[in-house]
């Protein structure tokens, strides 16, 4: 075991370890890194951090610090998802501590990660859409085929990744109805608007009548 005698030897051991014996990323490591290095700071200001004894722990190094630390981030007014990549940090560091005998118990073992915000998607309003509709298109074929996209995402609300499933026989064009292909492949039948048909037929006999050339 090497010996170290503070909090930031055992940072740059670590981050050796990452690099060397994980493998991890050039850009993961230096994440970690900073996320640490941002603690180490916390601790100095705090007159803590040195490892006590001949490499027996770093007896500074507890829970009741990273609760302190943990306070001090959210001072800040960081937001919970970079809160929570820093715990990721200080979560994965003591584990690398215990294994190599730096200390004798994980001082996160009962720290929680702040409960992360969940962001709805914005979406375009009416408005927003008619005036993406209203837009002028190209006349060729890609253009028809972008002004058909919009059209059907619209008409029929449904996802990009089941747009692009679609297959032609999946298309009823007389009964206006689209056959989608959803999570674990299970099939809905969705309807679709005639604006939205005329535009799809329009770029489809374009593109046979481009020689079938498929450019999308």
């Amino acid at each position: 075991m090497v010996k170290i005698s503070t909090l930031e030897e055992a940072i740059i051991a670590f981050a050796l370890h990452l690099e060397m014996e994980r493998n991890l990323s050039p850009q993961t490591c230096r994440s970690y890194l900073s996320d640490l290095m941002d603690f180490s700071g916390f601790m100095k200001g705090q007159k803590l951090g040195v490892i006590t004894g001949e490499n027996k722990g770093l007896g500074n190094f507890d829970q009741l610090h990273l609760r302190m630390y943990l306070a001090t981030l959210y001072k800040r007014k960081l937001q919970k998802a970079s809160i929570a990549r820093k715990l990721s940090a200080m979560n994965t560091f003591p584990r690398y501590l215990l294994r190599e005998g730096y200390i004798a118990v994980h001082p996160l073992a009962t720290v929680s990660a702040p409960r992360q915000d969940l962001l709805m998607p914005r979406h375009l309003s009416v408005d927003e859409v008619f005036d993406l509709l209203r837009d002028r298109f190209a006349e060729d074929i890609k253009g028809k085929r972008d002004r058909a996209i919009l059209e059907i995402l619209y008409s029929t609300g449904i996802r990009l990744s089941e747009l692009t499933a679609l297959n032609r026989e999946d298309i009823d064009f007389e009964q206006a109805l689209i056959r989608v292909r959803g999570k674990g492949r299970k099939e809905r039948i969705v309807p679709i608007g005639v604006p939205a048909l005329r535009t799809l037929k329009d770029y489809l006999e374009r593109r046979v009548s481009g020689g079938g050339k498929r450019d999308s």
